[in-house]
This record gives C-alpha cells, sequence and structure tokens, in this order.
C-alpha cells in the first residue's frame, strides 16, 4: 500500500519527504499547495486536524495535519510572500484555522470565504507572532535581572550577576531602542 505521502510526491515533481520528521512530512512549494493538497485529498485524507504557521527567521513556514485512516501526513510549505491558497473548499474544518493564521500571522489566504478577526477584532495589533512584531510592553517596562530598553537598571534587583549579561529585554530589536530614545 502506498503512503499519503509517496502518493503526493509522486503526483507532484518537486514535492520532497522530509525524513526526519515523525509523522512523515511532504514539503512543496508555494505554488504546489493547493495541488498537493488536492493530491492527499484524492488519495483518502478526508480530515484535515490543524492548519499553523510559524515565523521562522528565514521566513513563514504554513503546515496542515492530514489524515488518510491510520495514515497522518504533515503537508508544509514556506511562504515567499504573505498570501497562500485557502484549503477550505477540501475540508472546511480548517476555516477557523486559516482565520486565526491570518490575524496571528498576516497571511492571506485567497479564496477564504470570511477571514474576519477571531481574537483582535476593534484592535490595531496586526501579525502579533511574527518574529518582527514590536514588543512595545518591553520598551517600557523594567525587565526582570536587566535593563529597560532606555538603558536604565532594572531598580529593585540591580544587574543580574554571574545569571546572565545584563542587556536590553528579550524580544526588543536594537532598531526599536533607537526609536524609543529619539
Amino acid at each position: 500500500m502506498t503512503s499519503l505521502a509517496e502518493h503526493i510526491v509522486t503526483a507532484l515533481s518537486g514535492a520532497e519527504i522530509d525524513p526526519t520528521s515523525r509523522p512523515s512530512a511532504v514539503v512543496v512549494s508555494q505554488a504546489q499547495w493547493s495541488a498537493a493538497a488536492a493530491a492527499a485529498y484524492e488519495a483518502g485524507a478526508t480530515r484535515c486536524e490543524w492548519l499553523t504557521a510559524v515565523h521562522l527567521p528565514i521566513g513563514l513556514r504554513v503546515a496542515a495535519l492530514l489524515r488518510c485512516g491510520e495514515d497522518d501526513l504533515l503537508l508544509v510549505t514556506e511562504l515567499s510572500g504573505d498570501a497562500l491558497p485557502s484549503l477550505c473548499h477540501l475540508w472546511p474544518s480548517l476555516m477557523w484555522h486559516e482565520r486565526e493564521c491570518a490575524e496571528m500571522f498576516g497571511i492571506t489566504f485567497t479564496d477564504h470565504p470570511d477571514l474576519r478577526p477571531l481574537l483582535l477584532a476593534g484592535t490595531d495589533v496586526v501579525a502579533p507572532l511574527r518574529r518582527d512584531f514590536p514588543l512595545r510592553e518591553r520598551l517600557q517596562r523594567a525587565w526582570p535581572g536587566g535593563q529597560t530598553a532606555t538603558g536604565s537598571t532594572t531598580p529593585a534587583s540591580g544587574p543580574a550577576q554571574g545569571r546572565r549579561a545584563v542587556g536590553p529585554p528579550p524580544g526588543v530589536h536594537a532598531a526599536w531602542r533607537r526609536d524609543a530614545h529619539e
């Protein structure tokens, strides 16, 4: 019996199986995302458990967990932009997951029927789970064992000695610290 991963790799040139992943993962190009999902659906992947994204230093990566009986598969792609075709027409259960990724990572799922915000409606926050999202709270508050972004030492404890280097709070980029002084 051919596994779901092998079926997709056979159907699409350029698709690769990640040998280190458990469950099996097939990495496809952004252009092949819809075709790979359709091939998986035709091969019997009747359920899509979840879809999520992660913002790595190299860019956004989107993954969907597909189920075909006892065969599980991660369908993975790396985005070169911020748009990806929606898979809701194959698995309606992805409507919520795509809405969440759109809101939290700023990904536009083309042909999605309803990309309204789920959690941040009425706020001006955009894509808070991306690496480049400014953590403004850390710019203004003292960070335990270190300095605030403006350079002052945490008043209660003083500089952390022997535990870690004194520096700006985690998640505050140097460009933001310069902006805080101006």
